[in-house]
């Protein structure tokens, strides 16, 4: 979990670089904003991880990934924690959480009213505005209230509030002449019903205007040089609430994302041809999950589920008339994935024994099972905790490969790709320190690719993936913060090379934060990641990415508790390197900033 605090040491631009330092996921990214950034979870492609904010699922289903979300598209000015998740999860979020989960939730007010304003400015034209407002709704309670978050130090909740804000982000040339602009409004209010029940409602709109260069394409070094220009629109809207009833608590939520992009792209080299395609897409989804301890070891959870989604895609390729002419890919899809779930904790003392199975019965499709079996044992008061867990889970096609006109590779009869997730570690907690060690094993099938012979999606592949994961937070002193972390896993395809690509032998980051003096805060990071198997379609010899070491520099002075001054160096030592083939990551760049924070 990393909290508010973390995340402002972190002094991360978006969700991207905030992840990129947890272990077991490895982040993907073409270089800059303009280029997209993925999480590539325990050896899973980019569309197994899913990606939520406030519990609002952001994947896109038409996305010709399959649904990967590009993460560098959420701001962290309004991001007040992170939970990531590594392994299986459909048992609780049903469809897309085959490798892992990543779940962002959006700032709430506080006990008295604050505001922000930001400024960051640095090269490649590099702008970041952003400004906020949060306080509170009514007065505070002075007893808890279900489902709060913001507690008192005595454990009562500061009352009902709410949080505004709005960035506006833009940069020119990061990689070749790529650009980017996006600008973003959010937001969140609790109310406090009643003595035994809380509502919270969430919202954000992202405008995003682009021109990158397309994957596959060899980049700017061995492509064209023409970009493809994408406009897009992201919203999402989220209704929540908690309720006590009896010995019994109610927790339910009503959600809607849409996503929506205009894409023209260039042709790729003889293989792919120039397109405009007009892409909109719409879930929505309605939970209920109900608590209730039996007794003061045991207790139980029940859940309902109602999944909706909708997808349409205008398109067009544009073919020479010798090759048969422009080829229409339209398509018009929706489906319904009802669902319900049961689950059971025993407290036995130091070990905690949970269970918990899924049922999920998508249109057309088989009913899919989701099992969890996980076990935690603290031993004695040492602070030592070991743990394991075994998880299953599942992935819908996406509409893209399902619907597309079969000219483009549609199929229809596409099964759901699957994984099984086994993990065990120990952990060692106190006083502020944190070391970890986790062991793990996934595995994936029937996962989808694109047959050439047959020119159609198909289920064929499997992928293995082993590993260790080595975490490490240590505070020797007060002013003092060593963290680490350090990924080793195996991957592999044994059915299609092709699926295990962008996938390190090993990766991780060192880091320190000194604290010299009490405004003062002076951080370096190094991140490092080995080899990885790459494919352009223009570079048909060269299919491996060479390793690299990248170190990043950040400090911020606390002016009279109101001015924040920023500064950062990314990439210190200008290395050059790539995380595709043909696309060069950003060289060292420097930026600068200011907040004032009012009250």
């Amino acid at each position: 979990m990393l909290d508010r605090d973390r995340v402002e040491r972190s002094q991360a631009h978006d969700a991207a670089e905030l992840v990129r330092s947890v272990a077991g996921v490895h982040l993907l990214g073409a270089g800059g904003l303009a280029g997209t950034s993925n999480a590539l979870t325990r050896g899973g492609d980019a569309n197994f991880t899913l990606v939520l904010l406030d519990g609002i699922p952001l994947n896109d289903a038409t996305d010709v990934q399959g649904g990967a979300f590009d993460l560098s598209t959420l701001d962290v000015d309004a991001i007040d924690s992170v939970e990531v998740l590594r392994g299986p999860h459909s048992h609780f979020f049903g469809s897309s959480a085959v490798a892992g989960a990543i779940n962002l939730v959006t700032r709430d007010g506080g006990a008295g009213t604050d505001g922000s304003l930001r400024l960051d400015a640095g090269e490649d034209s590099l702008l970041h505005a952003g400004a906020s407002i949060s306080g509170p709704i009514g007065t505070a309670r002075t007893q808890p209230t279900p489902g709060a978050d913001d507690t008192g130090s005595d454990g009562a909740r500061a009352g009902a509030g709410f949080f505004v804000g709005a960035q506006l982000d833009r940069e020119r040339h990061a990689v070749a002449e790529d650009s980017y602009e996006q600008l973003t409004v959010h937001g969140s209010s609790t109310f406090d019903i009643g003595a035994a029940a809380a509502l919270r409602v969430t919202g954000r709109a992202a405008e995003i205007d682009l021109e990158d260069y397309p994957e596959g394409s060899g980049g700017p070094v061995f492509g064209s040089g023409e970009l493809r220009d994408t406009e897009g629109e992201q919203l999402s809207l989220g209704l929540g609430w908690a309720v006590h009833a009896g010995d019994w608590l109610h927790r339910g939520s009503a959600t809607a994302n849409r996503s929506r992009q205009d894409v023209a792209s260039p042709a790729i080299e003889f293989s792919v041809p120039a397109s405009v395609e007009d892409r909109d897409y719409t879930r929505a989804q309605l939970s209920w999950i109900a608590d209730h301890d039996l007794t003061h070891r045991i207790g139980i959870s029940l859940g309902a589920q109602l999944d909706r989604e909708r997808g349409e895609s205008e398109s067009t390729l544009f073919l020479p008339p010798f090759l048969g002419g422009d080829i229409v890919g339209d398509y018009r899809l929706s489906r319904t994935t009802p669902g319900a779930f049961a689950a059971a904790a025993v407290d036995i003392g130091p070990l905690v024994v949970e269970a918990g199975l899924r049922a999920d019965d998508p249109e057309s499709l088989d009913v899919e099972w989701s099992p969890r079996l996980g076990v935690r044992w603290a031993i004695a008061d040492s602070g030592w905790q070991v743990r394991s867990s075994w998880s299953r889970a599942f992935k819908l096609p996406s509409f893209f490969a399902l619907a597309s006109p079969p000219a483009l590779g549609g199929n229809p009869a596409l099964e759901p790709e699957t994984s099984n997730g086994a993990d065990a570690g120990v952990e060692y907690v106190r006083n502020g320190n944190r070391l970890g060690l986790t062991l793990f094993r996934s595995t994936y099938h029937d996962l989808i690719d694109f047959d050439f012979e047959q020119f159609l999606h198909v289920n064929r592949s499997s992928v293995e993936a082993e590993g260790v994961e080595l975490t490490g937070r240590l505070r020797p002193v007060e002013s003092l913060l060593v963290f680490a972390a350090l990924t080793l896993q195996d991957v592999e395809s044994p059915t299609a090379a092709n699926v295990a690509l962008h996938s390190p032998d090993h990766f991780g980051n060192l880091g320190i934060e000194w604290s010299p003096l009490e405004p003062l805060l002076l951080r370096v990071e190094a991140r490092y990641a080995s080899d990885t198997e790459d494919v352009q379609i223009p570079v048909p010899d060269r299919t491996e990415v060479e390793g690299w070491t990248v170190v990043d520099l950040a400090a911020s002075w606390r002016l009279a508790n109101a001015f924040t001054l920023r500064a950062r160096l990314d990439n210190a030592t200008d290395e050059e390197y790539e995380q595709f083939v043909g696309f060069p990551q950003p060289g060292r760049r420097a930026r600068v900033g200011v907040q004032y924070d009012f009250r």
